[in-house]
This record gives C-alpha cells, sequence and structure tokens, in this order.
C-alpha cells in the first residue's frame, strides 16, 4: 500500500500545475486533475505501479466502478467498467 501512497502524490499532487486540467469552479476555487478529482468523490485507491519511462499508474475503485490512471504526459484516468 505503501507504494499506491507514492503513486497517488506523483498523480495528485507532484507535477507541475501547468501538466494538470486546471478549471476555475464557482466561487473561483481551482479545481485540480482527474486523479484528485476521484479521490474526493470517494474513489479508493486500489494500486499503483511505475513503468520504465517515468509513468505511475493507478487504479482507483469505488463499489464496482473502477478507472485507470496514467500520469505522463499528462494526467488521464480511463473507466474500466
Amino acid at each position: 500500500m505503501k507504494t499506491a501512497a507514492v503513486m497517488a502524490v506523483a498523480l495528485v499532487g507532484a507535477s507541475p500545475v501547468s501538466a494538470q486540467q486546471v478549471e476555475v469552479g464557482t466561487g473561483g476555487v481551482a479545481k485540480f486533475g482527474p486523479v484528485r478529482q476521484l479521490l474526493v468523490d470517494g474513489y479508493d485507491i486500489k494500486t499503483g505501479f511505475s513503468d520504465n519511462n517515468g509513468g505511475a499508474y493507478m487504479i482507483l475503485q469505488k463499489a464496482t466502478s473502477a478507472y485507470l490512471c496514467h500520469s505522463s504526459p499528462n494526467q488521464v484516468c480511463e473507466k474500466l467498467n
């Protein structure tokens, strides 16, 4: 689980803001990339791993819904089911 926590930091907070999808929501509050939003929405990190090119991957799940997220070069989450 420690690896998953490291991947969460890599995907959520360690990448520069310019690499994240940044939108300004109501009240001028900035919303960051899809991993952070999934975590806010109650998804749990089930596993995480990296590839030899420095990319980080995570699988997030909530009930029967799951996403595969990749960090490099841009943060992308793909619905698995």
